[in-house]
């Protein structure tokens, strides 16, 4: 199998964490909307996490930390702080900097 090189969006990153809260919605339909958004996220991203080689820059880690820890429904800092420490951003970002050099030398050589 083939392994793609693949970014995610911060909002998949946070529907995946965030389990709706039945209580914050104005009624079981909106409710339900956001639970199967939220299900069909963590899927995604399980699924994504297994196959895929995930691109990321500091960036978007510190965007990752910063919309699961402050914004809406907010997850416990030390889960959080965990989270975004398991990611590989150095190896990760250093692979999308190899690769924009390549790009750049390349376009520049045109």
């Amino acid at each position: 199998m083939i392994k793609m090189n693949v970014f995610v969006d911060t909002e998949i990153w946070s529907f995946a964490q965030k389990m709706p809260v039945k209580e914050k919605f104005r009624n079981k339909l909106e409710y339900e909307r956001f639970l199967k958004v939220h299900m069909k996220a963590k899927s995604f991203l399980k699924k994504v996490l297994r196959k895929e080689i995930i691109y990321m820059s500091l960036h978007q880690v510190a965007e990752i930390f910063h919309v699961l820890s402050f914004r809406g429904f907010k997850l416990p800092m030390d889960f959080v702080v965990e989270y975004v420490n398991a990611f590989e951003t150095v190896q990760v970002f250093v692979s999308i900097c190899e690769r924009l050099c390549v790009l750049m030398n390349f376009l520049a050589n045109m």
